[in-house]
């Protein structure tokens, strides 16, 4: 198997669970993976959906916003860092020097931040 193979397989494998995961109220991401000449191991992550239908994401943002002076409604907030637009999609309070996480609206890859950007989101949004 080479690097093409793997991540066209990957996709594949999200494609093929996204029913399984519908008719389940789930949430099912097969992540990163490591491959040899003739298999590959992928993370597997399986999370119910809350009771609105609301991602394991949403329901943590929702719960840990109010610690970094956001509020819910800021959840998938645009903001710009070093010139690049990202869009908000976590917050993970156990990693305190990068608890954010931002999607890069172009690329689609995520990437860490600090408590830096609840300040730049409170002043984008106008929150104190």
């Amino acid at each position: 198997m080479d690097r093409a193979q793997v991540k066209l397989l990957r996709e594949v494998c999200q494609a093929a669970l996204a029913d399984i995961a519908a008719k389940n109220k789930l949430e099912i991401t097969v992540g990163r993976g490591s491959y040899t000449d003739n298999s590959v191991n992928f993370k597997l992550e399986i999370a119910e959906l809350g009771k609105n239908g609301e991602s394991p994401a949403v329901k943590d943002f929702d719960r840990y916003a109010g610690l970094f002076g956001l509020k819910p409604e800021d959840f998938g907030v645009m903001f710009t860092y070093a010139g690049k637009h990202y869009k908000l999609v976590e917050i993970c309070p156990r990693r305190p020097k990068f608890p954010f996480v931002g999607e890069d609206i172009t690329t689609n890859k995520r990437f860490k931040f600090g408590r830096e950007i609840a300040r730049l989101i409170r002043s984008d949004t106008g929150g104190n």
